[in-house]
């Protein structure tokens, strides 16, 4: 929507090299772990300093992401010392190790896939190997902008929402959509409708109820909070806004 231009251009610059970093890791962990299937036949599993690797390149951004968070509205902003690096230490604690484990899980399980569907199709490891070398530059890729775009819209958001908690004043919280054709609807096939959040109020401390399916709904403190389905928060781009009561 007009007003969140420049909002959602900040967090693009920070999705770009996020991207990148995150292309990196990912295309250098697929291309050895495909490499010793196409030799053994046995994969290599994801080590701890791949996962540190990406946990890493993730906690940089997501402080970037924060302080875009809260500087944007600045006029609930406190006086706290250090309120970005407390921020990030309280969402590293609440979700990074999971979403650092989802991540890698995610690229395993990726990989297992197209491997299966090669033997399926009945290509030798070798030739499985060979294809999907030659595709993962384009798998890294995409996944990376995904993760990227996910991860740095909650860790604003979150930004957002805690620095609202600790402004001590009485707020409702308001939904906002980017207003596009992107926005998530059941008209666009999407189970949860972003689109009917638009302009949805809630108490700061009350989660939103994002209509899911046909007549339910999912919990959300804040859009893209990670404690929802992956069909509520991936790539999701809603900004919260804020209001007196």
């Amino acid at each position: 929507m007009e007003g969140f231009e420049q909002f959602h251009a900040a967090e693009d610059e920070l999705i770009g090299p996020l991207s990148d970093g995150i292309e990196n890791l990912l295309g250098a962990y697929m291309d050895t772990a495909i490499n010793a299937f196409g030799a053994t036949g046995q994969y290599v599993q994801p080590s701890a300093q791949i996962a540190g690797d990406i946990f890493a390149v993730l906690n940089e951004y997501w402080l970037s992401a924060i302080v875009l968070g809260i500087e944007f509205q600045p006029e609930l902003t406190t006086k706290a010392n250090n309120l970005d690096v407390r921020t990030l230490t309280t969402y590293v604690q609440r979700y990074g190790a999971k979403k650092t484990k989802q991540i890698v899980q995610t690229t395993v399980n990726q990989l297992h896939s197209v491997v299966i569907n090669g033997q399926r199709s009945g290509l030798s490891r070798l030739d499985i190997a060979k294809q999907v070398i030659n595709r993962i530059p384009q798998i890294a890729r995409t996944r990376a902008k995904v993760i990227a775009e996910t991860e740095i819209h909650s860790a604003s958001q979150f930004g957002a929402f805690n620095n609202a908690l600790r402004s001590g004043q009485l707020l409702d919280k308001v939904w906002n959509t980017a207003g596009d054709e992107r926005v998530r609807s059941r008209l666009t096939g999407s189970l949860f409708s972003h689109r009917a959040m638009q302009g949805v109020k809630s108490p700061l401390d009350i989660p939103f109820k994002v209509p899911y399916g046909a007549g339910s709904f999912e919990a959300l403190m804040f859009p893209g909070d990670p404690v929802g389905s992956a069909g509520n928060t991936i790539n999701c781009r809603c900004p919260m806004t804020f209001q007196q009561r």
